[in-house]
């Protein structure tokens, strides 16, 4: 059975970077990074907030529709590929924005997945944060 994902963007601003995402993104110094946090939804129900970071290369996303694929318009408006990277998943209690969100009781256990993702030629390209229903989604690893 077909299942029917939305995308709705909560908000697309810029943000200091945390020690963590200055390391990954290898900056010498503080710079803004622009964070997008998108709600996605399957067949009618708020599975995921998604939040993500890019660095000041990549500002100009913030005028895109981000309400769809954020992998086909670096693809096709910067010609990047993400390519590999690292995955974590561990467990988290949903934040009064996140029961809002997500449409569950605050503090309910979630699922949070982390990427640090690389383009192929290996320069770091975006880290995502996945806080998921645990209720409504399973993740699968090969």
């Amino acid at each position: 059975m077909r299942k029917t994902l939305v995308t709705k963007t909560i908000r697309v601003t810029h943000t200091t970077p945390t020690e963590h995402q200055m390391h990954f993104f290898e900056m010498a110094m503080q710079e803004p990074l622009i964070m997008i946090e998108r709600l996605r939804i399957v067949d009618h129900v708020p599975i995921c907030v998604e939040t993500s970071w890019f660095s000041q290369k990549f500002d100009s996303l913030e005028h895109k529709d981000l309400n769809g694929s954020l992998y086909s318009i670096l693809q096709n408006d910067y010609n990047i590929i993400p390519y590999n990277g690292s995955k974590t998943i561990e467990l988290c209690y949903a934040s009064q924005e996140e029961s809002e969100l997500l449409d569950v009781p605050r503090g309910s256990a979630l699922m949070l997945v982390e990427d640090l993702v690389y383009d192929s030629s290996g320069t770091p390209l975006h880290i995502s944060k996945q806080v998921v229903r645990g209720d409504k989604f399973k993740y699968a690893l090969k």
